[in-house]
């Protein structure tokens, strides 16, 4: 079976018209994708309080929870500070750890939670929506498809609030986004930077900043990722 795009996933989990239909959507995509540990949950600081979808190696998630690993977890402490998705293992280089998180880091690599993906979604009361999957094999995932996986999650959270009864951002309220907002937006689709936006338009980078500040605005993103995937469900964007 081919990997599926970030489009087909957006037709196939727009199309769900239930959890249920939209996690076995997201499982087999990931799947596809070699990522087969998921989360999508909630944590207000760095405590785990919400714990919607989770499927670690068995055991993993029951022993993290009732030996307090939220205390020590560098990856939820870099959650909580995280404006965009981003790859653990990237993010992770040339950071100095604990003997607590080592001991933690190893645990899970030795269980199977691997090349960890997490996209955060930031809330006004102060909590953070999180999806994140990782793999169950050592080995780096390709990094070309990161963008995709990491729209995957953007996307699969906002249609998972949309069935469980709470739209987020604007909701479904018309967005009005200028030509040239419209024009930008297009190519952060396509992953260019704001540098290479505004080489490619002719802009100052602070020209550029300035209209990608608006796009958030607008769309009510917290970051470019989840922009693009909010214009691409109300149709500001195609696909």
């Amino acid at each position: 079976m081919p990997v599926p795009l970030f489009e087909e996933f957006v037709e196939h989990s727009e199309a769900a018209t239930t959890v249920c239909q939209l996690r076995s959507r997201f499982r087999r995509v990931m799947a596809d994708e070699g990522f087969e540990n998921h989360f999508i949950g909630r944590l207000i600081g760095r405590k785990v309080v919400e714990a919607d979808w989770v499927e670690f190696p068995e055991g993993h998630f029951e022993t993290y929870l009732a030996e307090d690993w939220e205390d020590v977890d560098p990856i939820l402490a870099y959650t909580a500070m995280a404006t965009r998705p981003f790859c653990w293992d990237n993010v992770s280089v040339g950071m100095q750890f604990t003997r607590d998180q080592t001991a933690l880091l190893d645990e899970c690599k030795r269980v199977g939670v691997h090349s960890i993906i997490v996209a955060p979604f930031h809330n006004p009361n102060g909590g953070c929506d999180i999806v994140g999957v990782s793999r169950r094999q050592p080995g780096q995932p390709d990094r070309a498809r990161t963008a995709i996986l990491q729209a995957i999650c953007v996307q699969t959270w906002c249609r998972y609030a949309e069935l469980d009864g709470s739209p987020v951002g604007n909701g479904h309220r018309e967005m009005t986004l200028t030509n040239r907002e419209l024009e930008i937006l297009r190519w952060l689709k396509d992953g260019k930077s704001n540098s290479e936006t505004s080489e490619i338009m002719g802009l100052s980078i602070k020209t550029i900043e300035y209209h990608v500040g608006n796009i958030l605005k607008k769309l009510g993103a917290a970051n470019r990722t989840t922009a693009v995937v909010i214009a691409i469900r109300r149709r500001l964007l195609d696909l």
